[in-house]
Protein backbone atom coordinates (compact mmCIF):
# COMPACT_ATOMS: atom_id res chain seq x y z
CA UNK A 1 0.00 0.00 0.00
CA UNK A 2 1.60 3.56 -1.14
CA UNK A 3 1.96 5.78 2.30
CA UNK A 4 -1.12 8.10 0.65
CA UNK A 5 -3.42 4.98 1.26
CA UNK A 6 -2.33 3.70 4.63
CA UNK A 7 -3.01 7.83 6.05
CA UNK A 8 -6.39 7.53 4.36
CA UNK A 9 -7.01 4.23 6.34
CA UNK A 10 -5.99 6.03 9.38
CA UNK A 11 -8.13 8.83 9.11
CA UNK A 12 -11.34 6.62 8.20
CA UNK A 13 -10.58 4.42 11.95
CA UNK A 14 -10.38 7.70 13.43
CA UNK A 15 -6.65 7.75 14.62
CA UNK A 16 -5.38 10.30 12.28
CA UNK A 17 -7.31 13.52 11.63
CA UNK A 18 -6.82 15.21 8.39
CA UNK A 19 -7.77 18.91 7.59
CA UNK A 20 -7.18 20.53 4.01
CA UNK A 21 -4.55 23.20 4.71
CA UNK A 22 -3.83 22.17 8.29
CA UNK A 23 -2.14 18.94 7.43
CA UNK A 24 -2.79 15.32 9.40
CA UNK A 25 -2.33 14.85 13.33
CA UNK A 26 -3.28 12.38 15.53
CA UNK A 27 -6.67 12.61 16.97
CA UNK A 28 -6.89 14.06 20.40
CA UNK A 29 -8.30 11.43 22.88
CA UNK A 30 -10.68 12.85 25.85
CA UNK A 31 -9.57 11.83 29.34
CA UNK A 32 -10.87 8.67 30.98
CA UNK A 33 -13.93 8.33 32.64
CA UNK A 34 -12.25 9.59 36.09
CA UNK A 35 -11.03 12.73 34.79
CA UNK A 36 -14.64 13.51 32.58
CA UNK A 37 -16.77 16.27 33.53
CA UNK A 38 -20.31 14.53 35.31
CA UNK A 39 -22.35 13.10 32.38
CA UNK A 40 -19.72 13.50 29.74
CA UNK A 41 -18.51 10.01 29.94
CA UNK A 42 -22.06 8.52 29.03
CA UNK A 43 -22.00 10.96 26.32
CA UNK A 44 -18.89 9.52 24.41
CA UNK A 45 -18.67 5.97 25.28
CA UNK A 46 -17.57 3.69 22.41
CA UNK A 47 -20.65 2.18 20.65
CA UNK A 48 -21.52 -0.92 21.61
CA UNK A 49 -22.03 -4.34 20.47
CA UNK A 50 -24.50 -5.42 18.01
CA UNK A 51 -25.50 -1.32 17.61
CA UNK A 52 -26.46 -0.45 14.22
CA UNK A 53 -27.32 3.21 12.66
CA UNK A 54 -29.89 4.24 9.96
CA UNK A 55 -29.75 7.91 8.83
CA UNK A 56 -32.84 9.47 7.68
CA UNK A 57 -31.97 12.66 6.17
CA UNK A 58 -28.80 15.46 6.12
CA UNK A 59 -29.39 18.87 4.90
CA UNK A 60 -27.06 21.73 5.98
CA UNK A 61 -28.98 24.71 7.73
CA UNK A 62 -28.38 27.95 9.09
CA UNK A 63 -31.01 28.61 11.83
CA UNK A 64 -31.95 25.84 14.33
CA UNK A 65 -35.68 25.08 15.65
CA UNK A 66 -37.23 27.75 17.71
CA UNK A 67 -37.94 24.61 20.23
CA UNK A 68 -34.54 24.08 21.05
CA UNK A 69 -35.28 27.51 22.88
CA UNK A 70 -31.74 28.91 22.29
CA UNK A 71 -30.36 32.52 22.71
CA UNK A 72 -26.86 31.67 22.47
CA UNK A 73 -24.35 32.53 20.09
CA UNK A 74 -24.47 30.23 16.65
CA UNK A 75 -21.95 28.64 13.84
CA UNK A 76 -22.55 30.09 10.46
CA UNK A 77 -24.14 26.56 9.35
CA UNK A 78 -24.82 23.20 10.75
CA UNK A 79 -25.26 19.96 9.71
CA UNK A 80 -28.55 18.72 9.98
CA UNK A 81 -28.99 14.83 10.55
CA UNK A 82 -32.42 12.60 11.11
CA UNK A 83 -31.39 9.26 12.03
CA UNK A 84 -32.73 6.10 14.19
CA UNK A 85 -30.13 4.50 16.70
CA UNK A 86 -30.76 0.21 16.80
CA UNK A 87 -29.37 -2.13 19.32
CA UNK A 88 -29.80 -5.70 18.27
CA UNK A 89 -31.85 -4.40 15.42
CA UNK A 90 -34.45 -2.79 17.40
CA UNK A 91 -34.85 1.19 17.33
CA UNK A 92 -34.75 2.72 20.66
CA UNK A 93 -33.78 6.51 19.75
CA UNK A 94 -35.17 8.77 17.14
CA UNK A 95 -32.92 11.71 16.47
CA UNK A 96 -32.37 15.05 15.42
CA UNK A 97 -28.61 16.62 15.60
CA UNK A 98 -27.19 19.70 14.64
CA UNK A 99 -23.79 20.26 14.42
CA UNK A 100 -21.41 23.13 13.63
CA UNK A 101 -20.30 22.72 9.79
CA UNK A 102 -16.66 23.57 10.62
CA UNK A 103 -16.69 20.18 13.33
CA UNK A 104 -18.68 17.97 10.91
CA UNK A 105 -16.24 18.68 8.28
CA UNK A 106 -13.43 17.10 10.32
CA UNK A 107 -15.31 14.11 10.49
CA UNK A 108 -14.51 10.90 8.28
CA UNK A 109 -16.66 10.44 5.33
CA UNK A 110 -20.14 8.34 6.45
CA UNK A 111 -19.04 8.24 9.67
CA UNK A 112 -22.29 9.56 10.98
CA UNK A 113 -23.33 6.73 9.84
CA UNK A 114 -21.23 4.54 11.71
CA UNK A 115 -20.78 6.33 14.68
CA UNK A 116 -22.09 8.19 17.59
CA UNK A 117 -21.46 12.07 17.15
CA UNK A 118 -20.16 12.69 20.54
CA UNK A 119 -17.85 9.43 19.36
CA UNK A 120 -17.02 11.86 16.16
CA UNK A 121 -16.59 14.59 18.18
CA UNK A 122 -14.63 13.50 20.87
CA UNK A 123 -12.03 11.87 18.49
CA UNK A 124 -12.01 14.42 15.58
CA UNK A 125 -12.99 18.01 16.68
CA UNK A 126 -9.86 18.39 18.87
CA UNK A 127 -11.95 20.00 21.81
CA UNK A 128 -10.70 20.09 24.95
CA UNK A 129 -13.36 21.93 27.04
CA UNK A 130 -17.33 21.22 25.82
CA UNK A 131 -19.99 22.49 28.39
CA UNK A 132 -24.10 22.59 27.85
CA UNK A 133 -27.29 21.66 29.01
CA UNK A 134 -29.80 19.00 28.96
CA UNK A 135 -33.74 18.96 29.62
CA UNK A 136 -35.69 15.48 30.06
CA UNK A 137 -39.52 15.38 29.20
CA UNK A 138 -41.90 12.27 29.31
CA UNK A 139 -44.57 12.35 26.84
CA UNK A 140 -46.96 9.90 24.88
CA UNK A 141 -45.50 8.97 21.09
CA UNK A 142 -46.82 10.27 18.58
CA UNK A 143 -47.39 9.27 14.81
CA UNK A 144 -44.25 9.66 13.77
CA UNK A 145 -41.96 8.73 16.72
CA UNK A 146 -43.69 5.44 16.63
CA UNK A 147 -43.39 4.59 13.37
CA UNK A 148 -39.69 5.04 13.32
CA UNK A 149 -39.23 3.33 16.77
CA UNK A 150 -41.54 0.24 16.05
CA UNK A 151 -43.53 1.24 19.00
CA UNK A 152 -47.38 1.96 19.89
CA UNK A 153 -48.88 5.92 19.66
CA UNK A 154 -49.03 6.76 23.27
CA UNK A 155 -47.01 4.90 25.14
CA UNK A 156 -44.26 6.50 26.62
CA UNK A 157 -41.57 8.56 25.15
CA UNK A 158 -38.58 10.59 27.00
CA UNK A 159 -37.46 13.48 24.65
CA UNK A 160 -34.06 14.73 25.54
CA UNK A 161 -33.38 18.39 24.45
CA UNK A 162 -29.73 18.98 25.05
CA UNK A 163 -27.32 21.95 23.48
CA UNK A 164 -23.56 22.11 24.02
CA UNK A 165 -21.15 25.12 23.52
CA UNK A 166 -17.65 25.18 22.89
CA UNK A 167 -15.48 27.91 25.52
CA UNK A 168 -16.74 30.57 23.64
CA UNK A 169 -19.80 30.31 24.33
CA UNK A 170 -21.00 29.56 20.53
CA UNK A 171 -23.54 26.35 20.51
CA UNK A 172 -22.13 23.11 18.18
CA UNK A 173 -24.06 21.00 18.66
CA UNK A 174 -28.21 20.56 19.31
CA UNK A 175 -29.99 17.41 19.64
CA UNK A 176 -33.72 16.62 20.08
CA UNK A 177 -33.92 13.04 20.63
CA UNK A 178 -36.93 10.74 21.10
CA UNK A 179 -36.48 7.26 23.44
CA UNK A 180 -38.75 4.58 23.53
CA UNK A 181 -39.86 4.69 27.29
CA UNK A 182 -39.29 0.50 27.78
CA UNK A 183 -35.48 1.46 26.55
CA UNK A 184 -34.84 4.89 28.12
CA UNK A 185 -32.81 4.51 31.80
CA UNK A 186 -30.33 7.55 32.42
CA UNK A 187 -27.93 7.19 35.39
CA UNK A 188 -26.87 10.40 37.19
CA UNK A 189 -24.38 11.46 39.76
CA UNK A 190 -25.51 14.17 42.36
CA UNK A 191 -23.45 16.63 43.57
CA UNK A 192 -24.76 19.68 45.97
CA UNK A 193 -24.72 21.29 49.46
CA UNK A 194 -26.49 21.65 52.48
CA UNK A 195 -26.95 25.59 54.07
CA UNK A 196 -27.85 26.74 57.55
CA UNK A 197 -30.24 29.12 57.43
CA UNK A 198 -28.36 32.32 57.43
CA UNK A 199 -26.23 30.40 54.45
CA UNK A 200 -23.71 29.12 55.61
CA UNK A 201 -22.26 26.08 53.95
CA UNK A 202 -22.46 23.32 56.82
CA UNK A 203 -21.51 20.35 54.42
CA UNK A 204 -20.53 19.05 51.13
CA UNK A 205 -22.60 16.50 49.51
CA UNK A 206 -21.83 14.02 46.88
CA UNK A 207 -24.09 11.31 45.00
CA UNK A 208 -26.56 13.07 47.11
CA UNK A 209 -30.13 14.05 45.71
CA UNK A 210 -30.98 17.01 47.64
Amino acid sequence: ATARQVLQLLVSEGLISSERGRGSHVAYERPPHAAAPDGMFQLITPTPHNHAIQVLHRAWVTELPVELGITEPLAAKYRHIGKVHLQAGVPYGLYELYIDAEIYARFPRGADAREKIFVLMNRHAGLRDMRGRESLVVHPADWDEARHLAYQVGLPIARVLRIMFDDSGKVIYAASNAYRGDRFRQDRTITGYFYSGDGELIRETSETAL
